[in-house]
Parts: structure tokens; sequence; C-alpha cells
């Protein structure tokens, strides 16, 4: 019953034309390929904070996992709904996977593009950042990474629209947190894991065997049949550089893992009890 109060957007959601044998678009998730920083940057890039973030050279997106995800988000709770519970990104999950400032003073503009027309134009800046950027004594002052999530947040929101085509904004980010989060759909590399997380699956040397690696319905499928033990938060490994202050100024616990919430209790975890005041936020963040 309390489900049903909060999660009232499924009438216009894609999972439900999905239940009534319909079929949405696919979903075009835009990358923007990274060029090899030129080493006269490299000192300028530590100083403004983008330096982790800027070894991620080349990222290819699985448009069909990130459908698969975008099915299962909701736009009431901004979580995952898993046949195991809840789940969402974090920003500690940004930090520690695009390796930028989560604190700090927040960046805000316009944030509405269209990103089809965007892409076929080719800009590479957009204006709402120009604002921004003129001061590079300003710019490690900004909490990008918060961006980034809110940001990402928005386009999976829109891109739950059954009519929807594209969705842009760091789908890297999306993609890396999937494959390190529910691993048993991840792709396979050979490579020592290093900081950021995502530049792990950067430079190729990929291998997709035994994974629904392009493949809609078998994400599906892989995501309807798991169990608790396919689903992991750790980001502990014995080789991963340490946190560096001008990405998080407190210390970060690589242990961290997220609570699980059981889908039958998760309105209460994560909002209390006073469900009237919680389910107008969102409302009031996509009037925006």
């Amino acid at each position: 019953m309390e489900a049903a109060r909060l999660l009232r957007k499924q009438d216009c959601h894609r999972a439900l034309k999905i239940q009534n044998m319909g079929q949405p678009p696919i979903i075009i998730s835009y990358c923007h390929l990274m060029p090899h920083r030129h080493p006269l940057i490299e000192s300028l890039l530590t100083h403004i904070g983008f330096a982790e973030v800027a070894k991620l050279c080349h990222f290819k997106i699985d448009h069909h996992l990130v459908i698969a995800l975008v099915e299962r988000w909701r736009l009431e709770t901004h979580t995952f709904h898993l046949p195991v519970g809840e789940c969402t990104i974090t920003l500690e999950d940004v930090a520690l996977q695009l390796g930028i400032r989560v604190d700090d003073k927040p960046v805000t503009g316009a944030t509405y593009y269209d990103w089809e027309e965007m892409y076929k134009t080719g800009n590479q800046v957009y204006l709402m950042y120009l604002t921004v950027l003129d001061d590079l004594e300003r710019v490690r002052c900004y909490s990008w990474g918060s961006s980034c999530l809110a940001t990402l947040y928005r386009e999976m929101c829109r891109a739950t629209d059954p009519d929807a085509k594209t969705m842009g904004d760091c789908a890297p980010l999306l993609q890396s947190w999937a494959w390190y989060s529910i691993p048993f759909i991840a792709a396979r590399v050979i490579r020592t894991l290093s900081y950021p997380l995502v530049t792990r699956w950067s430079g190729g040397g990929l291998s997709f065997t035994d994974t629904p690696n392009g493949d809609l319905i078998g994400y599906r499928m892989r995501l309807d049949h798991m169990t608790t033990e396919q689903i992991t938060f750790h980001h502990t490994h014995t080789n991963s550089p340490p946190m560096t202050d001008y990405v998080f100024p407190i210390t970060l616990n690589m242990d961290y893992t997220p609570p699980i919430v059981q889908p039958d209790d998760f309105l209460s975890n994560v909002f209390g009890t006073n469900y009237g005041i919680a389910a107008s936020a969102p409302e009031y963040m996509h009037s925006l």
C-alpha cells in the first residue's frame, strides 16, 4: 500500500509500456572521446582537480545496459529497483569512480539540452560552464562531482519517458558503477586496478565472455534473477591508491557498503514515516 502511494509515476514510465508488451525506443547515451592530455597542461589539470578524471581516454557505452538500468530507475525515489532491494549511486561512488570533487561550492545553471542536437552540431563545451571556467583559481573550488551526480539523476529520470531516445551526461559513471556493483554483468579485463576506478575499463582489452553485452533481453533476464550474493558495493582493494585531499577533504572508508534495503521496508528506511514530505521533494526537483 505504501509503495503504491509513493511510486505514483508508473503510468508514465517506460517499464509500463514493456509490461503491456510494447517496445520503447532504444536510448542512445553519448560519451565524448577525451584526447590524451598534453604534458604542458598536466600541472594545470592537477591544480584544478581534473587530473584523475582526465585519465579516462575512451569508454565505450553499452546502450542496452543503460536501458536495462533506466527501466529499473524510479523517479520518485531516485533509486534502482532490483529483486534484492533498492540501491543508488552516491557521492562517494562519484569520488571513487571519477576522482573529482564532491564538496565545496555548487555548480548551478541551466541543465536542459537537446542531446541529440548537440551531438549533431559537435558542441564540446556547454555554455553553462563558461562562467565557472573563466577563473581557473575558482574551478578547483566547485563541487563538480555533486553536479555530475545530480545531472545524471535528472537524465535518468527523463530517460524513463517511454518516448525518450537519448540520455546525456556521464554515462561512463553509470556503466562503471554498474560493472563494479553488479559484477556478474561486467566486462572481464586483466588490468591492475587503478584510481579513479572508471579507468579500469578505459583503453580496450575488454572481454565479454558470458556477459550479456549489447543484449537488452539478456540484461533484463540477469537482473530479474539476480540474488543478494551477486551485488556488491565494496571498494576494498589492496592496490587501491589513497584518496587525495582535493578529491574529498575527509577520510573515506574504502570498506563502505551502502545498505541494500529490502523491498518491504525501503520506504521507512529511506524516507522515514512522513511520506508526504518526502514525496514532494522529487516533484519539486523534476519541475525545475
